[in-house]
C-alpha cells in the first residue's frame, strides 16, 4: 500500500501533547480557564462537555491521584485558589505528603488520563508515513509516537548502561514505551510494569545489580500490552552512560552504531514464529542523552547501510514525533 501524502510541518496528536496541555492549563486557574480550546482535539464539545469528559476519566483514578488531578485542575470545590503553588500546599496537607511528592503524583495522575484519550484520537488519524528509497531497499519515516506504531515485529527502547527505564510519568521515549507496555487495572494503575521487570531479571540473571553494561548493549523483552498492536519484541537498547555526581549523561557516538548493529543481530537470532523482520527505531541518545538529531541519524545511517547491505529483507521504521526530525531523516537517508 502506498504511503499516505505527509505535512511533516503539522504535529500528530499524541499522548504526550494532550499531558503537556494539561500541565499548562494547571499552571493557570486549571480547568477555570476562559478557554478548553485547546483540548478539543481530544474531548470534542462545548465547555461543560469538556470538563464533564475529563471529570469521567479522573473519577476512573486512585482516591489519591483522583485528588491530586482535581486539585490541580482546579476542579475541587476546597481548592480554588488561583495559583498551582498554592493548589499544590493545600493538596500536600490533605495528602500528608511534600511538595515534590505531590507533584509527583499530579505528573503520575495527567499521564493515566491522557493515555486514556491520547491513543484513542491518535488511532483516529492516519500515521504520517513516508517511505524512502535507500540502497536496493527502502526505510520508513513515521512521524508519530513509536508506541503507537502499529504493522511492526519489533520496537526499540534506547536508555541507559544501568539497565533502568525512565519513570512512567516522565516525557521521554523510553518512558512513553514502559507506559505503553505495561499491563493496567480498571482503574488505570500498572499492575505488572512489564519492561522494568523484565529488565531487573536479565541484571539478576546476568550478576550486574548496581553495575553497568556496555554501552551498546541490547536486552530482548516482550512487548507486554505492546501485543495489541502486533508488536512481538521490544529491544532495550543501553547507550546513555551515567555522569558522575550529577543528573545527565553521556553518549559514547560510536555506541549508537553499534547498538543499531546489536538490535538486528539480536532481531535475527530471535526465536519467535515467524521470524522478526520489521524493527522501529526512535532516534538513539537525542532525548536524556543530549545527542543532536543530526549527529545520531548520522551514526544511525552508516549501521543501517551494512545491516541493509546483508540478505535479510529487513523493514525498518525511523519514528520520531518531531516533523523537523521526520524532514532531516527523510533528508539524510534520500541523500546518495
Amino acid at each position: 500500500m502506498d504511503a499516505p501524502d505527509v505535512d511533516f510541518g503539522r504535529p500528530p496528536m499524541t499522548t504526550d501533547a494532550l499531558y503537556t496541555e494539561l500541565r499548562r492549563l494547571s499552571r493557570g486557574r486549571g480547568l477555570a480557564t476562559a478557554d478548553l480550546a485547546s483540548l478539543a482535539a481530544w474531548l470534542p464539545g462545548d465547555r461543560e462537555q469538556v470538563v464533564a469528559g475529563l471529570r469521567q476519566r479522573i473519577d476512573r483514578l486512585a482516591p489519591d491521584l483522583r485528588l491530586a488531578a482535581l486539585a490541580a485542575l482546579g476542579l475541587h470545590p476546597a481548592a480554588g485558589e488561583r495559583f498551582l503553588g498554592q493548589r499544590i500546599s493545600w493538596l500536600a496537607g490533605q495528602l500528608d505528603r511534600d511538595a515534590r511528592t505531590v507533584r509527583r503524583r499530579i505528573d503520575e495522575a495527567f499521564r493515566l488520563i491522557a493515555a486514556s484519550l491520547g491513543p484513542v484520537a491518535m488511532e483516529e488519524r492516519v500515521v504520517e508515513r513516508l517511505s524512502v528509497p535507500f540502497l536496493a531497499g527502502s526505510v520508513t519515516v513515521d512521524l508519530c509516537p513509536i508506541e503507537l506504531l502499529t504493522g511492526v515485529d519489533a520496537v526499540v527502547a534506547a536508555g541507559n548502561t544501568h539497565l533502568e527505564q525512565a519513570q512512567t510519568y516522565k516525557s521521554s521515549t523510553s518512558a512513553a514505551l514502559r507506559r505503553a507496555a505495561a499491563h493496567r487495572g480498571a482503574a488505570g494503575e500498572i499492575t505488572d510494569d512489564v519492561l522494568q521487570r523484565e529488565l531487573a531479571a536479565w541484571v539478576a540473571r546476568h550478576s550486574r545489580p548496581g553495575l553497568a553494561v556496555a554501552p551498546g548493549t541490547v536486552v530482548p523483552l516482550s512487548p507486554g500490552a505492546l501485543a495489541s498492536r502486533g508488536v512481538r519484541r521490544v529491544f532495550y537498547a543501553a547507550i546513555a552512560t551515567a555522569r558522575p555526581g550529577s543528573n545527565d549523561y553521556d553518549i559514547d557516538r560510536p555506541a549508537v552504531a553499534a547498538a543499531v548493529t546489536n538490535i538486528f543481530a539480536a532481531a535475527l537470532a530471535d526465536p519467535a514464529d515467524p521470524p522478526l523482520r520489521s524493527v522501529a527505531l526512535p532516534i538513539l541518545g537525542s532525548g536524556r542523552g543530549g545527542l543532536a538529531a543530526e549527529e545520531s541519524i548520522a551514526w544511525m545511517r552508516t549501521a543501517l547501510t551494512e545491516v541493509l547491505a546483508g540478505p535479510v529483507p529487513w523493514r525498518v521504521h525511523l519514528a520520531t514525533r518531531s516533523p523537523t526530525t521526520a524532514a532531516l531523516l527523510t533528508e539524510r537517508f534520500t541523500a546518495a
